[in-house]
């Protein structure tokens, strides 16, 4: 499935069928027009509108429910579930499962008041589908009044998040694969910090990734997607091994992890765990290709089966992963383990080689965004050598991010503190307040006072985890701690 920076393509009418017209449909030729519904107040400057069912007239998808299923099962396999014991350690074994539960629910709630409210603006628009950028600005110019005069730059800013969100993990991907080559060449002591073998290691990796990444047809990168997606699970079932693998010295429990983390690095668990859960593009993506896109939502729906059986097991491998090694814990689960066995060095390699593969799907978002929508139109010649060229630059400073940010737990928390807080939390409590005020103009509602509270939980998670990530980011410069004592390894 091809990755969208907006989850799908610019809103167009339905194609042409036997009973669906391509055209908006009048009273007499929608199969499926919806009841009318009277908009006292609206902004939407009619006394009645027809809604008709968006789901009537897309394209058929070709994913089925369980393949839909699946893709948002699959997705839980990254650097996000990696740095899940690391957050446990910020946070704490209690505060883990409590802010876990909470802040993951609340992203998987506004993920569904996210898609509802596209498909509503899709009805008022009466074409098929529309994409989440386009949906912004549609309910900021006719929502809330106040909203109004933000609604052209709205797009700009929500492609600006999704630049940094992608672009953030093509930066994590390069991190982990530079500090899991440090792993395997016996540099334990380099990694996470400011030194030049981690330097090295980042240009070691950096001709594949160029190379990869100017691969312009992502079709011809789908079976070496699939190849990635092979290694990711063997090298989950190798981690599990090793979190369960009793030791003969201390058993399976570790002795020193807490019930409660020091609270100047419980926000750094804000961000981790937006960063895992919000598998932002993913989401918008399989429900625009679904076959039967009605089954994505709903108590039993397909998001709801996939998305709770992830953060289950997000909390699961936190949690265990945690009690296991304690505050031996480093960035990630799987740089934790010692490469004692061949099989741990085996999997440090899978799972490199895996985030090579994917490197180019999150890098493509970008491309899409900047060089497609933003530059191309604007160059006349010389347009595929200034193609690689860019495409050669994002490479490039991705690896300068990661090697600026050497410890990927507070990559991950920046990203998804600052991005994800926005994206995931903020937007769609302002995109549905716009359609209920659409509805009701100035008659408060439940519905309004929710979607008041929950972009004021995102701007609190956005405020606190970033404050916290760029505290301990600060507070960890080895530059601050010259004259320490460290029990760490010489690089």
């Amino acid at each position: 499935m091809e990755p969208s920076h907006d989850g799908g393509q610019k809103p167009v009418s339905a194609p042409p069928k036997q009973e669906k017209s391509a055209r908006r449909p009048s009273d007499d030729s929608a199969p499926n027009i919806l009841k009318q519904k009277k908009f006292a107040g609206s902004s939407l400057s009619v006394k009645t509108l027809d809604l008709y069912d968006p789901y009537d007239y897309r394209d058929d998808g070709h994913l089925s429910n369980f393949q839909a299923w699946a893709h948002l099962v699959k997705c839980s396999f990254g650097t996000g579930v990696l740095t899940m014991p690391k957050g446990f350690q910020h946070s704490g074994l209690i505060l883990g499962f409590l802010l876990g539960g909470l802040i993951g629910a609340i992203c998987l709630y506004c993920m569904l008041v996210l898609i509802k409210s596209c498909v509503h603006m899709a009805a008022r628009q009466r074409v098929p589908y529309m994409p989440f950028n386009e949906s912004m600005k549609y309910t900021f110019e006719h929502g809330y009044p106040l909203c109004k005069p933000l609604s052209r730059m709205i797009v700009g800013f929500t492609d600006s998040l999704l630049v940094g969100y992608h672009f953030g993990i093509c930066a994590c991907y390069v991190n982990y694969m530079a500090q899991t080559t440090l792993r395997v060449f016996g540099k334990e002591g380099c990694i996470e910090g400011y030194n030049w073998p981690t330097v090295i290691a980042v240009l070691a990796w950096m001709p594949l990734i160029c190379a990869i990444n100017c691969v312009r047809n992502l079709k011809l990168l789908a079976p070496v997607s699939y190849v990635g997606n092979v290694l990711t699970l063997a090298s989950m079932g190798i981690i599990l091994y090793y979190i369960f693998k009793t030791d003969p010295d201390r058993g399976f429990l570790s002795d020193s992890w807490q019930y409660v983390g020091q609270v100047k690095t419980i926000p750094l668990y804000i961000g981790i765990i937006l960063f895992a859960v919000e598998a932002f593009g993913v989401i918008i993506a399989v429900e625009r290709d679904m076959r039967t896109p009605r089954k994505f939502v709903g108590v039993f729906g397909v998001f709801n089966q996939a998305m709770f059986l992830v953060l289950g097991w997000y909390i699961f491998l936190g949690a265990t992963g945690y009690l296991r090694y304690g505050a031996q814990v480093q960035s990630t689960i799987s740089l934790t383990i010692p490469p004692d066995h061949w099989s741990s060095t085996v999997m440090y390699v899978m799972l490199a080689l895996s985030l090579l593969c994917s490197y180019p799907l999150h890098c493509y978002v970008c491309i899409d965004i900047i060089w497609k929508n933003r530059v191309l139109p604007k160059l006349k010649q010389k347009q595929l050598l200034l193609e690689f060229v860019f495409r050669i630059s994002l490479v490039v400073v991705s690896c300068i991010v990661a090697v600026i940010f050497p410890q990927l737990d507070l990559l991950v928390s920046l990203i998804g503190a600052v991005c994800l807080s926005f994206l995931g939390i903020m937007m769609p409590g302002v995109m549905e307040y716009n359609v209920a005020w659409s509805k009701s103009g100035m008659q408060w509602n439940p519905t309004m006072v929710k979607d008041i509270i929950i972009a004021v939980f995102g701007f609190c998670a956005f405020f606190i985890g970033t404050y916290g990530c760029l505290f301990s980011f600060f507070d960890n410069n080895p530059e601050n701690h010259e004259h320490g004592n460290s029990t760490k390894p010489a690089c």
